[in-house]
């Protein structure tokens, strides 16, 4: 049976980083789902001030850009990207290369098999 669950990841009015997803699930939560997902797809807001990188964490203190292919995940405004099967990691979080002009919320599905 597949199952999927979606979670907003906000990065706040004049900031640059999001919550983490162990923020909003809980840290063994955080590591299972995105363990075991088949799929995780990223549907950014609207409009945006800063180009959007996707980080994630294997020891919850160092964070690193996740990439596809050799190329930066990119997350474009009003988009929906999907990150690379097969990410193994402890934690995810969405960052900006500008303050954010609004709160931007980022919804993640995550899929599992």
């Amino acid at each position: 049976m597949n199952t999927a669950s979606r979670v907003k990841l906000t990065i706040p009015n004049g900031t640059k980083v999001s919550a983490t997803l162990s923020a909003v699930l809980g840290a063994g939560p955080a590591q299972v789902a995105i363990s075991a997902a088949s799929a995780i797809t990223i549907q950014s807001p609207a409009a945006l001030t800063g180009t959007i990188i996707v980080e994630a964490s294997i020891d919850g203190v160092a964070w690193a850009t996740v990439q596809d292919n050799l190329a930066d995940v990119v997350p474009a405004a009003g988009k929906i990207n999907r990150l690379p099967l097969g990410l193994t990691a402890q934690d995810l979080r969405i960052t900006s290369a500008s303050n954010e002009g609004a709160a931007r919320d980022f919804w993640l599905s995550i899929q599992e098999c």
